[in-house]
């Protein structure tokens, strides 16, 4: 069976090593999720958090000029948003994708959770996709950094070729897979009990 305790996660800010899970702050430098989950928001961040759970109104999800993805939070991704960062924090993929305005890299992390926790679409789907990850863009910055869920068909374009690792037991993983289907198997298939 999983322990935790016997994991160690990066933190976002100061790239410290702590023992899992994150609780929210970090112990060494004080980093705080709040920015992550939806309380203490920029602006720009409340414009973020509005757009990515338009299903909480049952509007529809749109493609943007230029985009091919576009995903929101439903009722329950919402309400498990402050889980979903603490999880993404200390079990998500590292990885980097390219700035909206260009010119530099974006640090993100990203998990997937075995359950439904929005609805995406995308340039070449006719219908809602279900959503079961959580990225955090730029999670270090408490000016820009901002949760959005995860659609597969990204996160393969995106990080095609990259591999992540099972946090229980090493083997390599789909890049955002935390846990392996039997390690998931192993925890009875609830993330929440890792936190």
């Amino acid at each position: 069976m999983f322990d935790p305790a016997s994991f160690s996660y990066e933190c976002p800010s100061c790239s410290g090593w702590h023992p899992a899970p994150f609780t929210g702050t970090c112990p060494s430098c004080g980093f705080n999720a709040s920015h992550l989950s939806g309380t203490h928001l920029t602006d720009f961040q409340q414009r973020k958090y509005e757009k990515h759970t338009v299903l909480l109104t049952g509007s529809n999800i749109p493609l943007g000029p230029g985009q091919s993805y576009n995903a929101s939070f439903d009722h329950s991704g919402d309400a498990l948003l402050g889980d979903l960062v603490r999880f993404a924090v200390t079990y998500g993929d590292k990885g980097y994708v390219d700035s909206v305005h260009g010119g530099h890299k974006v640090q993100v992390r990203a998990a997937f959770v075995p359950e439904i926790i929005g609805t995406g679409t995308s340039y070449c789907s006719s219908g809602g996709i279900a959503c079961s990850g959580v990225c955090l863009i730029a999670p270090q910055s408490f000016q820009w950094g901002h949760p959005i869920p995860m659609l597969d068909e990204w996160v393969a374009e995106r990080f095609r070729g990259v591999e992540g690792t099972c946090a229980s037991c090493g083997t390599n993983t789909p890049f955002g897979t935390a846990f392996c289907e039997s390690c998931l198997g192993d925890i009875g298939y609830d993330w929440s009990v890792t936190l």
